[in-house]
């Protein structure tokens, strides 16, 4: 199932993230599993561990990277399904609208 873009996300707690020069390192320390993410990757997930909705993210990476939205849209939301069915990112409460 894909990741709905206005979904925000949080880490699930123990898995930790270190930068690389390649990109960066996700390790679940639970479990010792690790995922290895390129410059993109490492930037995807930053943004949504800050809270970004995916949307918000794919938004932010277009600019990042000068890229259209058709190229970053269906890498990015199949990097946070795959996160979250890896186990390391889990869904947040929606923010909720400031009157």
């Amino acid at each position: 199932m894909a990741a709905p873009l206005d979904q925000p996300f949080i880490a699930r707690s123990g898995v930790t993230f270190r930068p690389l020069e390649t990109g960066g390192l996700l390790v679940d320390l639970a479990t010792g599993e690790c995922w290895e993410v390129n410059p993109t990757g490492a930037s995807l997930w930053n943004r949504l561990v800050a809270g970004q909705t995916l949307r918000e993210a794919i938004e932010a990476l277009q600019g990042e990277y000068d890229v259209a939205r058709e190229t970053v849209e269906p890498d990015a939301v199949r990097l946070c399904s795959a996160l979250v069915a890896g186990g390391l990112l889990d869904t947040a409460s929606p923010k909720k609208a400031i009157p």
